[in-house]
């Protein structure tokens, strides 16, 4: 899990990247699905969610 204090950036924040990588052999389309959900704090219901599934004909 990674988790952002989005209180604590400069209101003139206007996007938040978190970039991955993968070490050795594996392929992206040998990861499954990553999922990305956007919550306004502990405990709060989620504001956003998001879904990212490699290529099903991924090398």
């Amino acid at each position: 899990m990674i988790a952002v204090d989005l209180a604590s950036l400069s209101p003139a924040t206007r996007q938040v990247a978190v970039p991955a990588a993968i070490d050795a052999e594996t392929a992206f389309g040998d990861v499954r699905a990553v999922r990305a959900t956007a919550v306004p704090g502990t405990g709060a219901p989620s504001a956003a969610r998001a879904t990212l599934d490699p290529p099903r004909n991924a090398p």
